[in-house]
């Protein structure tokens, strides 16, 4: 809480202490007043004839009633002209500040001192209020105040300022006017003077002239006034940086060279420090230090009102701008100061129907803003009035506000057609309460609307005539009339609701409201570009007479209409189109997918030569529609297709299209299609089961007969002779050289020796064939020719050959100029222990084979070393011809823990050829002690082959954490219905394979197509998709 201090005679500041009855200035008669006493605005009996007038905001507020500080005066004492002229300085100062609380001063009219003309300050100092700008720091009574919002010491004797003036002095002049006689003292200067010191414009420097002691600050410890605080010396050191007290301060004070550097002053001083009185000498202790240096600011100056002395016959009635930008600096809202120049050079842009664009020279003060007042017909008879806010459409007068900032160009829209207006541009500083405009002489300006006369109708018939994925083009009919020109405008998802304005100039991109302009023009036809796929977009069509600055639109019932773009065109073609499982009456087509995003691929077909049909964007089709002379065959995001039913030997040739979108927004990529042909096979002989030799000629095809596919090709069918059954698929053996595909068949002839087997090859199987299929192709048995193969070629790219078996042993087709394989391998895995890794393989059959190397890598790369051979392991020995299954077993007992190991086999015949078998590498690492498993999660691998003809292999891995696991494994169709139940029940530990050979529950043969394998199990379910094709 403030608390009262002695008095101090030589300063005025504050904190949170009140200084009672502390006159910071004294006033003195000129030449009779004491040292003592010659402290505060000095009297000069010299007459200076000159007037600086009081601010111009001061009349024009004074004018309009506006203050924006409220000052309470209590007279005591005064006459009625003394007190006119005080109060006539009380407002000056009123129109100059803002401060929401009142200003309180207690001023007497009184006999003083021969030698005193008056004296006044502010009544107490604070500091540490709420909201001081700067802690421990003194403020004058009525800024602290100002800053904290409300009066700190209220009740009686607690009044902001004391002012006493001589009533006993007779050179005093009260008028107002500035026309100070000869010889006499204004009294409106020396008032307006008194009172700056009680508002804050005085320091707490002192000086002991006998010690050259200087001092600054009040109390105990010394504490620095807001004023102390922007006092520098020439060199820009800071007099609150010395040391306190001190002789070296006390040089300072009487050096003539101490500045404020407050930035506002510095700003009103023209970039430069306003410099205080400290002359040489000897410090005068109530003038030192708490004025302006007289000699720059001489009389007559602006800034001359808080210079140390005032002589006779001079007025000043205006803080001047320095003094108000330190008040600005010190935490007072000071009004802003007058600019001095207006703006120059009115100049119009453009003027439309309905607006006028103008620019104009920024003042060369710099300015804060302009303030553009527009009339219409003549120039405005009223001016904006200071310390008023004004916005966009206030009314100044008969004048309306059409601009309020610091640009230098403006904008008046809204404007009637073929109208002049005129233009007042007025130059202001600050803002709000402290907003001070320059109401001479404004620039002025005209300019003048244009126009044109309305249509009288819109155009109709809007039609879409193209569309794509971006854009879309339209023509509509002309209006009746025949206007000038139509704007057209757009707006996805809905209709546009902006309006075009009449007058204002448009082009192609520009916003109107809610949509966009996209068309401009007497052209009844426009093209919409860059938009977005897929998408609905709405057009309203405007009929406009003019153009630019001349337009006038018919704005009622537009032309309206909508249209949807494309999907978005894929970017590219499927690619790869092949044919597989090709039959007399069926194959299936499959290609790899397009890059890029491709909702689906449109398939066109058409007999013995390329279709010529391109599908149309936007047009729906179904399986079945032709298109020009092509069939529809697939509509399928799919990346095959099934072709059934078709004609034997006969060429269909495909087109592939792919496509986005759907309904009227798809769209297709008609250029660089896939493009591909298969043709069917022709009609396979059939092969009776009588004891004659092979038939030609077609006839029934008994129970000797049955066809399937094979990879990469046809194997049409096969026959026996002598048997009454037909033979199984038994394994797929490894690729051999020159023969892509390898397939052994077990004879299911009951005990028979000697039947005949043929078998039909279509030419597309023997891709890679080394040899003449006429002289080479042959019928294998044990790795060895049968003896009495005799070829017949089919025609149509197809072979058959026959041969007699000698027994009911497996046999293959083979090129005869193959060496044949030594073994077939069945299987190859490894099974983890937590100290070895053991490898098991099976063969079906061996031939001339010595025995088997193990080849052993850590990183599956082709670092392979070999590390164990038959030579050494007698295990590995093979017994050289076995036409039956063989299993051997081998195990790494060097293998090391943290190591992933691959192997592969090599098998080495009587001859010395090898074999590796690279194909079937399989890796292993040692487990955990406790972790001794073989699976520790229920897992459904990929089944191979998938596609399949005429069987594929699942295999399962059961976990061994429990000995028997209930599990099931079925296949469904498409429709989700149980065509084949593979297994039900209980499954041990370990890998389990299964084979489908597409065959339904009652053994039937299952038509090409896509199924599913269901794998259920205790803890998960899981499906996975089978193709099979025929």
């Amino acid at each position: 809480m403030p608390k009262n201090l002695p008095l101090l005679t030589s300063s005025l500041f504050f904190s949170s202490i009140l200084l009672t009855n502390t006159f910071a200035q004294e006033h003195l008669t000129h030449k009779s007043c004491s040292t003592e006493l010659c402290g505060g605005l000095i009297a000069e009996y010299e007459d200076k004839f000159t007037f600086v007038p009081p601010p111009s905001d001061f009349l024009e507020k004074r004018q309009n009633g506006i203050q924006t500080a409220t000052i309470t005066v209590n007279y005591t004492g005064f006459t009625a002209e003394a007190q006119t002229a005080f109060q006539y300085a009380v407002d000056i100062w009123a129109s100059q500040l803002t401060s929401a609380v009142t200003i309180e001063v207690e001023a007497e009219f009184k006999v003083l001192g021969a030698n005193v003309l008056g004296s006044a300050g502010g009544n107490y100092l604070v500091r540490d209020f709420t909201n001081a700008p700067v802690a421990n720091t003194f403020y004058t009574a009525p800024l602290a105040n100002k800053l904290a919002g409300t009066d700190i010491f209220t009740g009686s004797g607690n009044h902001d300022i004391n002012a006493n003036f001589n009533s006993n002095f007779a050179n005093w002049y009260f008028g107002t006017d500035g026309n100070t006689p000869s010889g006499q003292f204004d009294f409106v200067s020396v008032v307006l003077h008194e009172l700056c010191h009680g508002l804050g414009f005085a320091g707490t420097g002192t000086r002991d002239n006998g010690t050259t002691t200087g001092q600054l600050g009040l109390g105990s410890p010394l504490r620095f006034s807001i004023y102390d605080l922007f006092v520098e010396n020439g060199a820009g050191t800071a007099i609150t940086t010395f040391t306190n007290p001190s002789v070296a301060l006390g040089n300072e004070l009487i050096s003539d060279n101490l500045f404020v550097n407050g930035a506002n002053a510095v700003s009103a001083h023209g970039g430069t420090n306003p410099k205080l009185y400290v002359p040489t000498g000897s410090f005068d202790s109530g003038s030192s230090y708490s004025h302006w240096n007289d000699a720059t600011y001489p009389a007559g100056n602006a800034n001359s009102l808080m210079t140390h002395a005032i002589g006779t016959a001079e007025a000043i009635h205006s803080p001047g701008n320095i003094t108000l930008g330190f008040f600005k600096d010190m935490g007072w809202t000071t009004v802003d100061f007058q600019p001095t120049n207006q703006p120059t050079n009115f100049s119009i842009n453009s003027q439309t129907a309905n607006s006028i664009s103008a620019t104009f020279t920024a003042s060369s003060d710099s300015p804060d803003g302009y303030i553009v007042l527009r009339k219409q017909g003549s120039s405005a008879n009223e001016f904006p009035v200071d310390a008023t806010t004004y916005t966009v459409g206030n009314t100044i007068g008969d004048a309306t506000v059409v601009a309020v900032g610091n640009s230098n160009s403006f904008s008046d829209t809204g404007l009637t057609l073929n109208t002049n207006y005129f233009y007042d541009i007025f130059a202001f500083n600050g803002n709000g309460t402290s907003t001070n405009y320059l109401e001479d002489s404004p620039l002025e300006g005209n300019g003048t609307t244009t126009g044109s006369n309305e249509p009288t109708n819109q155009p109709t018939s809007l039609t879409f005539i193209t569309r794509e994925a971006t854009s879309l083009s339209a023509s509509f009919t002309n209006a009746a009339g025949t206007p000038d020109n139509y704007l057209v405008l757009r707006k996805q998802s809905s209709s546009p609701t902006g309006i075009p304005i009449d007058g204002t100039i448009y082009s192609v991109g520009n916003t109107i409201g809610d949509g966009t302009v996209v068309a401009l023009g007497n052209s009844n036809s426009f093209t919409d570009t860059g938009l977005s796929s897929n998408a609905e977009y709405f057009y309203d069509i405007f009929s406009f007479n003019g153009n630019g600055a001349t337009s006038n639109f018919l704005t009622t019932s537009p032309l309206e209409g909508s249209e949807k773009t494309l999907a978005t065109e894929p970017v590219s073609q499927a690619t790869n189109l092949q044919f597989a499982g090709v039959n007399t009456d069926s194959f299936v087509g499959t290609f790899t997918a397009g890059s890029g995003t491709i909702l689906g691929y449109l398939v066109l077909r058409k007999e013995n030569s390329s279709p010529t049909g391109i599908p149309t964007d936007g047009t729906t089709y179904i399986v079945g529609n032709s298109i020009g002379d092509g069939e529809i065959v697939s509509i399928s995001s799919d990346v095959f297709f099934v072709q059934n039913t078709l004609t034997s030997n006969t060429n269909y040739f495909f087109d592939v299209f792919a496509f986005n979108g759907s309904g009227t927004e798809i769209n297709y990529l008609t250029g660089t299609i896939l493009e591909g042909s298969q043709r069917t096979n022709a009609e396979i002989p059939t092969f009776n089961t009588n004891d004659s030799p092979v038939v030609a000629t077609p006839t029934t095809n008994n129970s000797g007969g049955t066809n399937f596919n094979g990879a990469g090709g046809n194997l049409g069918s096969i026959a026996t002779q002598g048997g009454s059954t037909a033979f199984t698929l038994a394994n797929v053996n490894s690729t051999e050289s020159g023969i892509p595909f390898v397939a052994s068949y077990d004879l299911n002839c009951n005990g028979q020796n000697n039947v005949t087997v043929c078998f039909v090859v279509s030419s597309d199987w023997l891709t890679g064939f080394t040899g003449t299929p006429a002289t080479d192709l042959r019928i294998a048995h044990q790795n060895s020719f049968l003896p009495d193969n005799v070829i017949t070629d089919l025609g149509n790219g197809n072979y058959e050959v026959c041969g007699t078996a000698p027994s009911c042993s497996p046999f293959f087709v083979q090129d005869a100029n193959d060496t044949p394989l030594s073994i077939i391998l069945s299987h190859f895995k490894a099974i983890n222990h937590s100290d070895k890794i053991e490898l098991v393989w099976e063969t079906q059959s061996e031939f001339e084979n010595l025995g088997f190397e193990i080849f052993r890598s850590e990183n599956n790369s082709k670092d392979f070393v070999k590390v164990d051979s038959y030579i050494s392991n007698p295990n590995l020995k093979s017994e050289g011809n076995v036409s039956n299954n063989t299993v051997y077993t081998w195990f790494d007992e060097k293998a090391e823990f943290g190591k992933t190991y691959f192997y592969y086999l090599r098998d080495v015949e009587f001859s010395g050829r090898i074999t590796d078998h690279k194909d079937r590498v399989v890796s292993g690492s040692l487990l955990e002690l406790e972790e001794e498993i073989l699976t520790y999660e229920y897992v459904l691998n990929p089944s191979f082959p998938n596609p399949f003809n005429p069987s594929t292999t699942i295999q399962v891995e059961i976990p061994t954490k429990s000995e028997f696991h209930k599990v099931s494994l079925n296949i469904f169709n498409i429709k989700g219905e149980l065509v084949k139940t593979l297994f039900e029940g209980n499954l041990s530990s370990g890998n389990h394979d299964f084979v489908w050979n597409g065959t339904n529950e009652n053994g039937n043969e299952l038509s090409s197509g896509v199924y599913f394998l269901k794998f259920v199990t205790p803890k998960f379910t899981k499906t996975q998709k089978l193709t099979l094709l025929k």
